[in-house]
């Protein structure tokens, strides 16, 4: 019997022997077509089976292609062996054998052979390089892996490891930085170099760091000696080791070391500070005088200031530098508005007037050409450059800038930094430039900021803690029961003695003369995160202009530091004892 166009035995036969054909081999349509006329003898039913069988060959092709497509673009993703920047530490090598040459210095060819015995065999090489900050290694070309052996790296640095805390090898360098190699998903431990974590906590004092400096064992009883100042009353540390040294507690589990420790690693007891501090009278206000000799009046009384707006992260800073004194000045702007701005120019200007001078003249580029008539009434007179002209001396001053920010961001243990602290670490910059004296400024010996502001540098004023420091600062407080503390990050020095502080809490800017320094702990550097989320700030640090051009480019040409290199100036040729004989 002659089987029907709607015979489901016909259709499997054929589906489960010519269709899995070309889907698995790919056959081309001749061959479809000469497998349907030797599989059925009906010719309506042949015809359909050969134009079905033709589709499937174009869709299998099709994918196929497009299978190919996929893998190709997912080979130019995978980075190559020998590109690799990640270390990764091994306790089975004996020997430091690396892939990437890139990574290495003074490669050369040794006179010696090293054969390694790896799981692809037996291989040679007689290549070696030196890895800048650690030492020499063999370079394996066509190596699949940066190999860093702990057992070679132990007879340098020293090594610890702990998987309660951290779970990482933490490699000590001589410069005080860790390097970490923590557990990837593959269960190796790395360390990339692209991401230079270690150079992140040099300056800042966190307890992670402190913990490194002592063993395991004397990690675990300095935390069993703090449990014990927590349960027995949190009496002060000098206390609680006077009542350990004349056996007071009966079978105490600790020694007065263990007390010692716990206050190296982790700083005095938080509790303690936050209900024992005491309000302390704060010592009398001393007002500098620094007399401006009249030399400088004479010859720089009247200011040529020069004007710029530098975006940091996108948060607009208004940039100003007086010509011959170099008087920088830096501030936030809320908006970008003619009366915002104005705000801030009738501040600088007062602030040069306290001190006797005049602003006269303002060297900008064109975006400040709409406020010439605002800034006339200010007695100003605005000097606009061409259109594709630029003022260099706040170009510099933004340039020198920029630089100190940037080393104070890669140095500062944050990975996400909230806005008030990006624009207080542009006022920071600027504060301690002002406090010295620059080459090719009016005076050899006055600083820019004892100038303008009588405020010169007093390093037990000034120097007391860091950009970035962790502070317990002393709160006014009563007999009730709130805390007598809060914690804070320091920021810059103000005026009499005082700090700008970041509110941990609150996430505001505060002034405070009290404080305790603290190991950061973890915890710190986590709610620093979580305010820059809060804020939804940018996690990326970028210097630009009004037009979004950035700054590293358009300053390629600019020279690095104008502390070191003046631009195209000499020294004024005004000492503070010149006289008016001529």
């Amino acid at each position: 019997m002659t089987p029907s166009w709607e015979s489901p035995s016909t259709l499997w036969v054929i589906r489960t022997t010519e269709v899995e054909m070309i889907l698995r081999q790919g056959l081309s349509a001749r061959s479809v077509i000469a497998a349907a006329d030797t599989t059925v003898d009906n010719a309506p039913l042949q015809l359909m089976l050969t134009e079905l069988l033709c589709t499937l060959v174009h869709l299998s092709r099709r994918w196929n292609l497009e299978r190919t497509k996929i893998i190709g673009k997912d080979q130019k993703k995978q980075k190559s062996p020998s590109s690799s920047t990640i270390l990764v530490m091994d306790c089975g090598s004996s020997v430091h054998l690396f892939c990437n040459p890139d990574l290495l210095v003074e490669v050369y060819e040794s006179d010696t052979t090293l054969t390694v015995r790896c799981n692809a065999g037996l291989k040679t090489t007689r290549w070696r390089g030196r890895l800048p900050g650690f030492g020499w290694v063999w370079l394996l070309h066509g190596g699949v892996a940066n190999i860093v052996s702990l057992s070679r790296t132990k007879e340098t640095f020293r090594v610890t490891y702990d998987s309660a805390l951290g779970n990482s090898f933490d490699v000590l360098k001589k410069d005080g930085s860790v390097v970490k190699f923590t557990e990837r998903s593959n269960r190796l431990y790395c360390f990339d170099l692209c991401d230079r974590t270690e150079e992140s906590t040099i300056l800042i004092t966190t307890v992670d760091d402190n913990k490194l400096k002592f063993s395991g064992q004397d990690v675990a009883k300095a935390d069993q000696a703090r449990t014990l100042q927590q349960r027995v009353g949190r009496p002060s540390t000098a206390d609680l080791i006077r009542y350990i040294h004349d056996k007071l507690i009966k079978n105490c589990p600790v020694t007065t070391q263990d007390v010692r420790n716990a206050e190296k690693i982790y700083g005095p007891d938080l509790g303690c500070l936050k209900g024992k501090t005491v309000r302390t009278k704060p010592p009398p206000i001393r007002v500098q005088h620094n007399e401006i000799p009249p030399s400088i009046m004479d010859h720089y009384k009247n200011v040529t200031l020069s004007v710029d707006i530098m975006k940091v992260t996108g948060i607009p800073f208004l940039m100003t530098i007086s010509r011959d004194i170099k008087f920088g000045t830096a501030g936030r702007l809320e908006t970008m508005q003619t009366h915002h701005i104005l705000k801030h120019f009738k501040k600088i200007i007062s602030t040069y007037a306290v001190r006797g001078f005049k602003v006269t003249i303002m060297l900008t580029d064109n975006q400040f050409e709409p406020m010439r008539d605002d800034i006339a009434n200010l007695h100003v007179q605005l000097h606009v450059v061409a259109r594709e002209d630029h003022v260099p001396e706040v170009e510099r001053f933004n340039r020198t800038v920029k630089d100190r920010i940037r080393a104070n961001y890669n140095i500062l243990p944050y990975t996400h930094f909230p806005p008030v602290l990006i624009a207080e670490m542009v006022y920071s910059a600027v504060f301690w430039r002002n406090m010295f004296p620059l080459k090719g400024g009016i005076s050899p010996t006055q600083s820019p900021s004892e100038l303008i502001l009588n405020r010169s540098l007093d390093a037990q004023v000034h120097c007391k803690v860091g950009l970035g420091d962790y502070v317990q600062t002393h709160e006014e407080h009563d007999n009730t029961m709130d805390s007598r503390t809060i914690g804070a990050i320091a920021l810059r020095p103000a005026n009499d003695g005082s700090f700008y502080f970041l509110n941990l809490s609150t996430g505001r800017r505060i002034i405070r003369r009290s404080f305790t320094p603290l190991p950061m702990p973890q915890g710190v550097i986590d709610q620093v995160h979580r305010l820059a989320r809060r804020a939804k700030a940018s996690r990326q640090l970028t210097f630009t202009n009004t037009a979004g051009e950035d700054l590293d480019t358009l300053y390629a040409d600019l020279d690095r530091d104008e502390d070191d290199l003046p631009l195209d100036v000499v020294n004024a040729g005004v000492t503070d004892d010149d006289d008016d004989d001529d």
